[in-house]
């Protein structure tokens, strides 16, 4: 398999190329992570869940931290 592999011309450009695509989108998601802004947070934060309820926890915890944010 290698042999065959060896035969073709720049067969380990591939595996750059998506390492680098691979790299490029955790930096774009990061950067874009990193850029949120307080009020998009407590937008995200009162979006309703499909198993929303009043006593959620995760919803409670999310809310204070968006509050704690501003």
């Amino acid at each position: 398999m290698k042999e065959v592999l060896r035969s073709i011309e720049d067969v380990s450009l591939f595996p750059v190329i998506s390492i680098l695509i691979f790299f490029t989108f955790f930096v774009v998601l990061l950067i874009y992570v990193f850029r949120l802004k307080k009020n998009e947070v407590a937008d995200m934060a009162s979006i309703p869940l499909r198993e929303d309820v009043e006593g959620c926890e995760t919803k409670q915890m999310l809310v204070n931290q968006a509050k704690s944010l501003n």
